[in-house]
């Protein structure tokens, strides 16, 4: 479900329009190197990048789902934003006139499901290393 009062461009929306999925994709790259590091180079790119590229179809979904509904409750002022923030790879500088306050509590509450994700595939590394050693 998607909510917002505001429209936020501050902080780390100043730079880019989504900052969580960007370092969603980070992360994932990151286990899915990890996760994969006894295959052989072909498969583990194979295994990389169907991963991203499942990560990608979902996402590809959800954002304009997204837009279309902060588009909805504030149209003039979310279209200026667009125009001036690109929606994935982020901008070297923040955006002048940055509005609203970003928190992190906002995230540890929103994102809380992706942290636990993550714990608990930095388990799986840990007992993968376990193992092997």
């Amino acid at each position: 479900m998607v909510t917002a009062r505001k429209l936020v461009t501050a902080g780390p929306y100043a730079y880019v329009r989504n900052p969580l999925y960007i370092g969603n994709f980070v992360t994932a790259t990151g286990f899915a190197i990890a996760f994969t590091g006894r295959n052989c180079p072909f498969m583990r790119t194979l295994l990389v990048c169907g991963s991203l590229a499942a990560m990608s179809a979902v996402y590809g979904a959800i954002v304009p789902h997204e837009e279309a509904f902060l588009r909805s409750q504030f149209p003039d002022e979310f279209e200026r934003y667009c125009e001036r923030v690109p929606r994935v790879i982020p901008r070297s500088t923040p955006i002048d006139g940055a509005q609203g306050q970003w928190s992190a509590d906002v995230v540890r509450t929103t994102e809380s499901k992706t942290f636990v994700t993550f714990g608990a595939m930095l388990l799986a590394l840990w007992l993968k290393a376990r193992k092997t050693s």
